[in-house]
């Protein structure tokens, strides 16, 4: 499953207050999140997403966090076919948590070829906000 672990002092409160639904168009595709969702516990956020290549693929990707880390992935539940924009949207996800958080890193992943490693906190992702 496609999945990025941030790891460093993260806030899914703080991210889940500051929400804003975007939108990129990447190479003919396009990428939303549109809603975000905390959990009770505050150790989970829930984000609608839809990307939309040649058909629209409509799931939630889940920033969970333990201790000092946090993973991005898909919610299990939602199983969308893990094309290059569902795994884009995932990595740009998890740039927008570094870019938040400027003091945290990436750890392990298999989207190392969707990262941006520019510095998180001067860079925009490709494509767009």
């Amino acid at each position: 499953m496609p999945h990025v672990v941030v790891v460093g002092d993260v806030c899914l409160r703080t991210l889940h207050e500051e929400f804003e639904p975007f939108e990129q168009r990447v190479d003919g595709t396009v990428l939303k999140i549109q809603d975000s969702f905390l959990s009770h516990e505050r150790s989970l956020v829930l984000l609608d997403c839809l990307v939309f290549d040649r058909r629209p693929k409509s799931f939630l990707m889940m920033l969970d966090q333990r201790e000092d880390r946090v993973s991005v992935r898909l919610y299990p539940p939602t199983d969308p076919e893990k094309c290059d924009g569902v795994r884009r949207l995932i990595a740009a996800m998890a740039w927008r948590v570094r870019r938040r958080f400027p003091s945290t890193r990436y750890d392990a992943t298999n989207l190392e070829p969707f990262l941006i490693h520019e510095d998180a906190a001067e860079a925009e992702p490709p494509g767009g906000p």
